[in-house]
């Protein structure tokens, strides 16, 4: 006579039992340092630095040389972070700062760029490099370069960027970065006296250069 024996947890009501928790990505404890300097290259004292990590948040603020100096714990399988640098008399600057995996001394420096305000019908020459800020959204990352532009009155602002060099582009958004059209002239209806943030974001495909931001009025 023979006997066949079936055993299966399933069958009896058993279940394997669930792993009681996972292991903390191992850790190491990361200095990162540089300057903070104008786009002229002068140094900015007083600046805040601003980390993002794994590990939490670290602050640094720059000294009269506009030298920063922070440690932070990181995760060994990060390999790039995001910074934000502050200052009342500049536009902030937010950038990807990268590094070699395991590096534990990481050197990167900062620029700040000055706020650009025009009123309606006035431009201006400016330039976009790598070393500028990042507008970003939940789906899209482009460098860029924000100029305020105050609107006195109802009317049409009408935008426009005119690269130095013809084979480079510059796109222009006013409003949400995931709706945003690739395109160098827009026209937006103005309701009200108001101030228009517009952004100038430069295609990835380009490492930068110069341009005027042109901005003229059509009345209602």
């Amino acid at each position: 006579m023979t006997f066949v024996v079936v055993v299966a947890s399933a069958c009896n009501g058993t279940h394997p039992s669930a792993p009681t928790g996972l292991a903390a990505p191992p850790s190491f404890r990361q200095h990162f340092s540089g300057v903070v300097l104008t786009e002229d290259g002068q140094p900015v004292p007083a600046a805040t630095v601003s980390w993002r990590s794994p590990g939490g948040p670290a602050i640094a603020t720059t000294d009269g040389n506009g030298f920063y100096d922070l440690t932070v714990d990181q995760s060994e399988s990060w390999a790039g972070t995001f910074a934000q640098v502050t200052h009342a008399l500049y536009d902030d600057t937010y950038v990807e700062v990268d590094w070699v995996p395991g590096q534990t001394d990481v050197t990167h420096n900062f620029r700040l760029y000055r706020s650009i305000t025009l009123a309606a019908g006035e431009s201006t020459h400016l330039t976009i490099t790598p070393e500028n800020s990042l507008c970003t959204s939940d789906e899209v990352s482009f460098v860029c370069r924000i100029a305020h532009v105050t609107v006195p009155t109802r009317s049409t602002l009408v935008l426009d960027t005119i690269a130095n060099d013809p084979s480079n582009t510059f796109w222009l958004s006013t409003g949400d970065l995931e709706a945003f059209q690739k395109v160098t002239h827009l026209s937006i209806s103005i309701n009200a006296a108001t101030t228009v943030v517009v952004r100038v974001l430069r295609p990835g495909d380009i490492a930068g250069g110069g341009f005027t931001l042109k901005t003229a009025l059509a009345p209602e």
